[in-house]
């Protein structure tokens, strides 16, 4: 499994959902995205703040998966789908859609 994971120009992880029929969030259009809420004060725009990947994979059910900690520890790059945003991940980089 270690040269399949390596080898991958990236791994597609599902973060949101509890099967493998749950789809992407933000690609399947069976699943609805959440929005980032905002709000206007004397005409300066505030978001809210997201979730870090950290705390969206520990309450996922991809994170609690034995199995699947072979895809984050040994993949080079990973994008992971998130009902808030999509997420990638690389040896020396962490960006998000925000």
């Amino acid at each position: 499994m270690c040269a399949i994971y390596q080898g991958a120009s990236a791994t597609i992880v599902a973060l949101h959902g509890n099967s493998a029929n749950a789809g992407l969030p933000r690609v399947n259009s069976r699943s609805s995205a959440s929005r980032q809420s905002a709000f206007n004060v004397n005409g300066t725009t505030f978001g809210s703040i997201l979730p870090t990947l950290r705390k969206q994979i520990a309450m996922s059910t991809w994170g609690k998966r034995g199995w699947t900690l072979q895809e984050g520890e040994l993949s080079s790059r990973c994008l992971y789908f998130t009902e808030d945003q999509v997420y990638f991940e690389c040896r020396s980089i962490q960006c998000c859609e925000t």
